[in-house]
């Protein structure tokens, strides 16, 4: 299939050689300029209290559980989920994540690598069209660095499986430490890193994940996702 994304400022056309899918909503204020909460300020976040390791999170634009209506009409929570299977909605995604970078935040084509956050091959998702087993995260990465010239590199290892689901915040932070490694032979000196993930929801991963990036000398991480989840806690 062919996607074809226009971006119009406040929100992103998304359409294919078949159909008009319609629009992907952007991300706008207020939101918190550290970790893209939508609906706060920085000062009233509920979650950056305590996030450590990355500089700042860029969000294309909200990610809306299809539990609920809205959510379900939400074109751009539609594809992240169909992203979990079908690798096909890295393109559009991908592609309007390049828009973004391009149109809203040019300080990220300085970036000097893209590290998709890594997943233990159990974790793979399984493509339903094809059964091919893959990472949303490094799918989503090689479009973007195609989009933006910027190399990828699989730099980060993942050690142990992990889910976070029906931990508190605090239980969270804990289950997270020592589940990231970087990769033997790895050379991330003084680099400018954008660790890509499709969405944060916690920040336990992109915490943990940052702060094992700096640890082997990086000197910025900033995490591009695709969605923010509006979940509080």
């Amino acid at each position: 299939m062919y996607w074809r994304c226009d971006y119009l400022g406040d929100r992103i056309h998304i359409y294919s050689d078949y159909r008009d899918y319609g629009y992907y909503v952007l991300m706008t204020e207020p939101y918190c300029e550290k970790c893209s909460y939508p609906g706060v300020t920085a000062e009233d976040c509920p979650w950056c209290e305590d996030v450590y390791g990355f500089d700042k999170i860029y969000a294309m634009g909200s990610y809306i559980s299809s539990k609920t209506k809205r959510g379900r009409e939400d074109l751009l929570s539609s594809h992240i989920l169909g992203l979990k299977r079908y690798r096909n909605y890295k393109d559009p995604l991908g592609e309007s994540i390049g828009l973004c970078i391009r149109h809203q935040w040019p300080k990220l084509l300085d970036m000097d690598v893209i590290v998709p956050v890594p997943k233990l091959e159990s974790e793979l998702k399984i493509d339903q069209e094809d059964s091919v087993r893959y990472n949303q995260a490094i799918e989503l990465a090689y479009v973007i660095g195609s989009r933006t010239e910027i190399p990828v590199e699989q730099a980060l290892n993942k050690l142990t499986p992990l889910s976070l689901r029906n931990m508190d915040r605090s239980q969270r932070r804990e289950s997270v430490k020592g589940v990231y490694e970087v990769i033997n032979g790895v050379d991330l000196g003084g680099l400018s890193i954008m660790l890509v993930d499709d969405v944060a929801t916690s920040l336990s991963t992109s915490c943990e994940c940052s702060q094992v990036l700096k640890n082997a000398g990086a000197e910025v991480v900033n995490v591009v996702v695709a969605g923010r989840d509006e979940l509080v806690d």
